[in-house]
C-alpha cells in the first residue's frame, strides 16, 4: 500500500542519516548518482595518471590501452551524463554540492558551465523543435549509427575532442560566437553570460 511504502521510504531516509549521509538526496539508486561520481573521478584521475607513466616508460601498448580505458569513461564524465544530471541538480541535495561537482567535472572534460547550463535550457524549452532547438538537432539514423559512429565510441572521438578543444580555444580568446552545438549566438553581445563564458574558458586554459 502507499502508506506501507512511505514507511519503507522513510526507514531507509533515516538509515542513510544514521550512515552520516543527511543531506544527500534518495532519488533512485543514490549508490551510483552519488558515490558513482567519485568513482567517476578516480577512474578519470587513476588513467591519467597510469597513461602518463606508461608513457614515460615508453611502453607503448600498454599506454594506448589505458587511453583507450580513459576515453570510454570520458563520456560518462562529460555532458553526456555527469555534467548533464549535475546542471539539473539531481545527484545531491545540497545546490552547493551539485555546483563544486558540476565545476569540476566541466574542467575536466572541457566543457563550459556556463554555456552548457543555458543552452540545456533552452534545449528542454524546445527540445527537438527544428529551428528552435540547436543542441540537439536529428538527422538520419544512419548518421549516427555506423561503423565510424562504432569506432568513435570505443576508442576516442576526434571528432567531438576538436570540437571541445577548438570551441574552449575560441572562447578564451574573446570569440564569444564560437559554439559548442549550432547556437548562433548562445549569448549576445553585452549579456554578462557571455563574458562570464570567456572567462571560464581562459581560466580553464
Amino acid at each position: 500500500s502507499i502508506a506501507e511504502s512511505s514507511g519503507t521510504v522513510e526507514k531507509i531516509e533515516g538509515f542513510v542519516r544514521d550512515l552520516g549521509l543527511a543531506g544527500w538526496e534518495l532519488n533512485g539508486p543514490f549508490v551510483f548518482r552519488q558515490y558513482g561520481l567519485f568513482g567517476l573521478v578516480m577512474v578519470f584521475a587513476c588513467t591519467t595518471a597510469a597513461a602518463t607513466w606508461l608513457f614515460t616508460l615508453r611502453l607503448w601498448v600498454p599506454m594506448v590501452l589505458v587511453c583507450i580505458l580513459h576515453s570510454a569513461f570520458h563520456q560518462m564524465v562529460g555532458m553526456a551524463a555527469a555534467v548533464h544530471e549535475l546542471s539539473h541538480g539531481t545527484p545531491f541535495r545540497s545546490r552547493a554540492v551539485n555546483e563544486v561537482f558540476y565545476r569540476l567535472f566541466c574542467f575536466l572534460t572541457w566543457n563550459n558551465p556556463v554555456h552548457f547550463r543555458a543552452s540545456h535550457a533552452l534545449h528542454h524549452q524546445y527540445t527537438v523543435h527544428r529551428g528552435l532547438d540547436k543542441e540537439v538537432i536529428q538527422g538520419p539514423v544512419r548518421e549516427r549509427l555506423n561503423g565510424w559512429a562504432w569506432v568513435r565510441w570505443l576508442t576516442f572521438d576526434w571528432t567531438w575532442f576538436w570540437t571541445l578543444a577548438k570551441t574552449m580555444v575560441l572562447h578564451a580568446l574573446g570569440n564569444g560566437d564560437a559554439d559548442y552545438f549550432s547556437w548562433d549566438p548562445l549569448f549576445e553581445k553585452g549579456d554578462p553570460r557571455r563574458a562570464a563564458m570567456i572567462r571560464w574558458a581562459r581560466c580553464a586554459l
